[in-house]
C-alpha cells in the first residue's frame, strides 16, 4: 500500500461563483482527506472569511472568472491586509480558461489547478506542495510546545498516514449521496453551505 500524506488538519478556502463547481471541489477534497473545508461564493466573501479566521486557513483554490472581485483582484485584497499570514498564503488558480493561467501565475498565484473535469492527483500534488509542511509542523509543535528551527525539513515527511488511515468513501459514492440529500430533500442541500 502506497503511503500518503495525512491532509485531515487542513483547512482550505475553495472560492467559486458556481454551486456545482464548490460541490464537486468539496467532494474531491475529502476524499483526498481534507476535513476543514470552508466554501465561499464570491471574492468579497473569501476576503470577509480570512479577516474573521485566518489562523484556520492553509490555502485557497480560487476561481479567477466570478462576478464582482475576479479570482486576481480577490488575491490581491488579501495580500494587502495586515495579517502576516495574507502575505505568503498559498492561492491557488482553479480557473477552466486556459488563457487565464498563465496570467493567473504572473500575478503571483502559487499554482494552478483543473475543475473540469477534476484531476486529483493534481489537487493532491498542490496539497502536497503547499499544505502539508505547515501543517505537520504545526501539529508537532502542538504536540511538543516547540520545534527547533533544524527539525523543519524534518516536518514534511514526518506525517504519514499508513494502514491505520480511516478508510474514505469512494468519489462515486459521496456523490450518489450528496444526489440523495438532494432528492430527499426537495432541493439542494449542502453539507457545508457556501458562505457568502
Amino acid at each position: 500500500m502506497n503511503k500518503k500524506l495525512d491532509f485531515s488538519c487542513a483547512s482550505v478556502m475553495v472560492v467559486d461563483d458556481t454551486l456545482t463547481n464548490l460541490v464537486a471541489i468539496e467532494i474531491a477534497l475529502e476524499a483526498l482527506g481534507v476535513q476543514n473545508i470552508f466554501t465561499v461564493s464570491s471574492g468579497e466573501a473569501a476576503v470577509k472569511l480570512f479577516q474573521k479566521i485566518p489562523e484556520k486557513i492553509d490555502m485557497i483554490f480560487m476561481d479567477q472568472e466570478m462576478p464582482g472581485m475576479n479570482g486576481i483582484e480577490t488575491m490581491q485584497a488579501i495580500r494587502a491586509l495586515s495579517h502576516p499570514r495574507a502575505a505568503d498564503l498559498p492561492i491557488i488558480s482553479t480557473t477552466s480558461n486556459p488563457e487565464l493561467i498563465a496570467e493567473c501565475r504572473a500575478a503571483g498565484m502559487a499554482g494552478h489547478v483543473r475543475k473540469s473535469p477534476i484531476v486529483a492527483a493534481e489537487w493532491e500534488a498542490a496539497l502536497e506542495e503547499h499544505i502539508a509542511p505547515k501543517v505537520n509542523l504545526r501539529e508537532l509543535k502542538a504536540q511538543a510546545g516547540t520545534l527547533n528551527a533544524e527539525d523543519i525539513d524534518l516536518a514534511k515527511d514526518v506525517r504519514l498516514a499508513g494502514s491505520e488511515a480511516i478508510e474514505k468513501n469512494s468519489l462515486a459514492e459521496k456523490s450518489a449521496k450528496s444526489v440523495n440529500t438532494r432528492d430527499a430533500a426537495g432541493g439542494w442541500q449542502s453539507t457545508r453551505p457556501a458562505i457568502g
